[in-house]
């Protein structure tokens, strides 16, 4: 019998409650992308992400598994 879920990859010690690299900001509660960013610094998956509302849960950010 095949296992139908996979194992879950273990959580990076060295990953921060906030990846530094992802320019956001939190307003109103929510987590934007900071307006007043480098847009030469902004990781497009992490832009994609944060437009498309998906939980940190559900999401990549960059080449590390978040959550």
């Amino acid at each position: 019998m095949s296992n139908p879920t996979p194992n879950m990859l273990p959580e990076d010690p060295d990953l921060g409650d906030e990846d530094a690299s992802m320019p956001t900001r939190e307003v109103d509660g929510e987590v934007e992308l900071d307006p007043d960013a480098d847009p030469d610094a902004i990781d497009s998956i992490d832009a994609d992400r944060l437009a498309s509302g998906a939980d940190d849960d559900d999401a990549w950010a960059g080449e590390d598994r978040v959550g």
